[in-house]
């Protein structure tokens, strides 16, 4: 996903847009190089939170819709008929949450919601949750077995170290 941008803006949110969905289309199941601007000489931690928000999506999309026997619902269609409509049946309660993303970043709220909360623009929400991520972020501890075995890994390396350099 990197951008030739050399800064957070427009362009780097298209081309990381288009980047990341023609990858996806491609097959790749990894996507790599979030966060580089500047053709890859420079990262931007704003790039790679803006970068989760479009692989969100792009998943979502990748994803499809599954097809089989409750999803397609011809009993539904047949009771609610033309010129009905699916929003009051169970059937859609129960589903609709798979099929919807759900951003953490793109706005969705009417213009009178998104002024009387303070008119951010993309930017300065993608700039808000970098910070946060900073802030807030508590990593878990490290299992204790985990940590006897990198301890060991970092004693054997310092082992060989002073053996290579005693020689």
């Amino acid at each position: 996903m990197v951008t030739d941008s050399k800064i957070l803006d427009e362009q780097s949110a298209i081309e990381s847009a288009i980047m990341c969905y023609t990858t996806a289309l491609a097959g790749a199941n990894l996507i790599h190089d979030v966060g580089f601007i500047e053709s890859g000489m420079a990262a931007s931690l704003e790039q790679v939170v803006m970068g989760d928000e479009i692989i969100g999506m792009v998943r979502k999309i990748i994803a499809g819709v599954e097809v089989n026997k409750d999803t397609l619902a011809l009993d539904v269609i047949d009771e609610v008929g033309p010129g009905g409509h699916f929003l009051g049946t169970t059937h859609t309660f129960k589903h609709f949450k798979e099929q919807i993303w759900f951003p953490t970043l793109i706005d969705r709220q009417r213009y009178s919601q998104w002024e009387s909360q303070g008119k951010k623009t993309m930017g300065q929400r993608i700039k808000e949750k970098a910070q946060r991520i900073i802030w807030d972020y508590k990593p878990e501890p490290l299992a204790q077995d985990v940590k006897h075995k990198l301890d060991l890994l970092v004693e054997k390396a310092e082992q060989d170290h002073r053996e290579r350099k005693s020689k």
